[in-house]
C-alpha cells in the first residue's frame, strides 16, 4: 500500500529523533474498504439488507461475518456482481488470494462491461505483492471506464509504489476530478504530498478525507504527523486523541501521544501514556524514555522551587 513517510524537518528541539522514529511511515495506502456495488437497483429487494450487513462487517474488519454474509447473498442474487466483488475483497483481506481472484472472475462473468472486477483483482494482486499484475488489472479497469475514480486511484497507488510519484499524483488528481468526495484518493494524494514536503496541501487532503470518512484511522495518523511537522503540536495531540477514542490502547497512537505530550511539556500526560504502553507489554521508544526523563527532572525541579516558595512566602 502507498506508504507515507511524513517529513519532520520542520519539527523543533529535543525530540526530533523521537518524532522521526514514530511519525515516519505511519500512513498506509487506502485500499477501497468496500467493493463497488454496480447496478444496485438490479438486486432483489430482500437482498439489499443483507448486502448492507455484509458491507458493514467488511468495513469494520469483521471478516468472518462479512464472508458468511456475502456467501448468503450469492445464493439470493447469483447473477449479480456485487456479492462476488464483496466476497473477493473479503477473501483478499484474509490472505486467500486465489479464492479472491476466482470470485472477481465470477463478478466479471456476471457483468462483463463494468470495471469493478478488474479493480478488485488489482487490489488482490497488490496485496499479494504482484505489482505487474496489479497495474495491468487497474489498466484493464480503465479500458472499461476511463473515468473510473476507483480505477484511477488504484493505478495511482500501483505507480507510486513503483517509484513514479508524478504519474501517481496526476492519477490521484484525476480521480478526485471525477469524484471529489472519494476519501481514499484524498488520503493517497495527501500521503504523496506529505512525502514531497507539501505539508499544507497534504493537511488539506487528510482533513477532507476525514470529513468524508471519520473512521479512516490512517488519515488521523498522517494528519497528526502533518500538524506536528507544521509546529501545531496541540492540534496533533487533539487529532491522535480522537483516533485513540476509535482505536483504544493502540500502541502506535500511544507512542505518538507520549511524544507530543513531551513536546508540550505535559509530564503527567506523557507519563500516563508510557504507563499504558507498559501495561500492554510495549516498551516506549528510547527517545521517548530520554524525553520523559528530562521532563521528569524539570518537573521535579519546578516542584521543588514551588514548595520552597510556599515555605518562604509568609516571610
Amino acid at each position: 500500500m502507498l506508504m507515507s513517510k511524513a517529513r519532520i524537518s520542520g519539527l523543533f528541539g529535543l525530540l526530533l529523533l523521537c518524532l522521526a522514529l514514530l511519525l515516519a511511515g505511519c500512513g498506509h495506502a487506502k485500499v477501497d474498504r468496500v467493493a463497488g456495488t454496480p447496478e444496485l437497483e438490479a438486486l432483489p429487494s430482500d437482498a439489499i439488507p443483507l448486502l448492507s450487513l455484509a458491507q458493514g462487517n467488511l468495513a469494520a474488519g469483521r471478516l468472518k461475518g462479512a464472508k458468511e454474509a456475502f456467501k448468503r447473498l450469492i445464493k439470493l442474487a447469483p447473477y449479480h456482481p456485487a456479492p462476488y466483488l464483496g466476497l473477493a475483497e473479503t477473501l483478499s483481506r484474509m490472505g486467500r488470494f486465489e479464492d479472491a481472484l476466482e470470485n472477481a472472475d465470477l463478478a466479471l462473468a456476471a457483468s462483463p462491461s463494468i470495471p469493478e472486477p478488474y479493480i478488485v483483482a488489482g487490489w488482490v494482486h497488490f496485496r499479494a505483492g504482484d505489482l505487474d499484475r496489479a497495474q495491468a488489472a487497474f489498466e484493464r479497469a480503465l479500458e472499461k471506464d476511463p473515468g473510473s475514480a476507483r480505477g484511477l486511484n488504484g493505478l495511482g497507488v500501483a505507480l507510486y509504489t513503483r517509484g513514479k510519484p508524478r504519474d501517481a499524483e496526476s492519477l490521484f488528481r484525476r480521480s478526485l476530478a471525477k469524484s471529489e468526495d472519494y476519501p481514499q484518493a484524498h488520503f493517497n494524494l495527501g500521503c504523496l504530498l506529505s512525502e514531497d514536503g507539501r505539508t499544507k496541501e497534504a493537511t488539506d487532503h487528510f482533513e477532507e478525507a476525514l470529513s468524508l470518512d471519520r473512521t479512516m484511522t490512517e488519515a488521523y495518523l498522517n494528519l497528526g504527523a502533518a500538524y506536528a511537522e507544521a509546529g501545531k503540536t496541540e492540534k496533533a495531540k487533539e487529532t491522535w486523541e480522537e483516533l485513540l477514542a476509535l482505536t483504544p490502547r493502540d500502541p502506535a497512537v500511544l507512542q505518538n501521544l507520549a511524544v507530543v505530550s513531551i513536546l508540550l511539556e505535559d509530564y503527567p500526560g506523557a507519563l500516563a501514556r508510557v504507563r499504558e504502553l507498559k501495561e500492554m507489554g510495549y516498551a516506549p521508544k528510547p527517545a521517548v524514555k530520554r524525553g520523559l526523563s528530562r521532563l521528569k527532572a524539570e518537573h521535579e525541579k519546578r516542584g521543588f522551587f514551588r514548595r520552597l516558595m510556599e515555605r518562604l512566602w509568609p516571610f
